[in-house]
């Protein structure tokens, strides 16, 4: 009988680890500049209605702190107290700091008029997607967006990989045509999509969604 392997709990000791918050640190300093001078991320934020960010699988927080320096007011979402922690020091202006699942995330976490999730969505599997989306839906603000961002290049293959400090994650190889369906069916449209190529050579996915008026 093939054992199964509780995935949140394996991600959760991995990224508890303090080696993988030192390497998402070192890895969110080096690719988010390339993102943060992107027309597709300024457009994202022009479009939004108001300064609420909710910035979910927060990590260490180097994009809040790009948000607070912007005025924004951020709250950071992550399942790790270690992550949560390193955000704490690296974003000192953001908000609130929440440590929960993103799957646990519900209204009464607030309404926010952008939520972010920069590299998560290959952590979940399709159903715990299809939730998730619900869940980022009913915490929108009127005219709010959401903004999806991932890349399908860290593992050449889905399930337990080994990272980059040596240890074990779940992991989803998601391509664009498993995504983009799951927005319709969580209650979300799809507003424009971009894969653009930075000079690292990364190629990310990046989606800009909205609660859907139908």
């Amino acid at each position: 009988m093939k054992k199964t392997i509780d995935t949140t709990a394996l991600n959760l000791e991995t990224y508890n680890n303090p080696a993988t918050v030192a390497d998402a640190t070192a890895d969110a300093e080096g690719y988010l500049p390339y993102v943060f001078d992107h027309p597709f991320f300024q457009e994202f934020n022009k479009t939004l209605p108001g300064k609420r960010i909710l910035d979910l699988g927060a990590g260490p927080g180097i994009l809040a702190q790009y948000y607070a320096s912007q005025g924004k007011e951020v709250t950071c979402l992550d399942f790790s107290d270690n992550m949560i922690e390193a955000a704490m020091k690296n974003c000192p202006d953001c908000q609130k700091f929440i440590v929960k699942n993103v799957l646990d995330l519900d209204p009464s976490d607030g309404e926010y008029d952008g939520i972010v999730a920069f590299h998560l969505v290959q952590f979940l599997d399709k159903k715990q997607l299809i939730k998730f989306f619900k869940q980022v839906a009913s915490c929108l603000a009127k005219d709010g967006k959401f903004l999806v961002v991932f890349t399908n290049t860290c593992h050449p293959k889905s399930g337990v990989n080994t990272n980059s400090t040596g240890l074990q994650e779940y992991w989803n190889r998601w391509q664009l045509d498993d995504i983009v369906p799951l927005f319709s069916k969580s209650g979300l449209e799809l507003v424009k999509f971009e894969q653009p190529t930075f000079e690292s050579g990364e190629q990310p996915f990046m989606f800009i969604t909205q609660k859907s008026i139908r």
